[in-house]
């Protein structure tokens, strides 16, 4: 919601990737997480002023966002 993606839906998610990459500040895969492992997903670190949070991406969403 911070960065104004209201949906945890692809359509979503890749509509905003400009902004994504902007406050994006670093990311793992997220099985490696001690908080909420996933198996098959990204783990995405945001930053937005003072305010940190993360979010998980499907690793489709991942490639298609950040071009890796």
């Amino acid at each position: 919601m911070d960065l104004g993606v209201g949906v945890n839906v692809k359509e979503f998610i890749l509509a905003k990737k400009v902004v994504l990459k902007k406050y994006a500040i670093g990311y793992c895969n997220a099985r490696s997480l001690l908080c909420r492992p996933k198996n098959n997903s990204y783990a995405v670190m945001f930053q937005k002023g003072s305010l940190q949070f993360w979010t998980h991406l499907m690793p489709e969403e991942f490639k298609q966002i950040f071009e890796v």
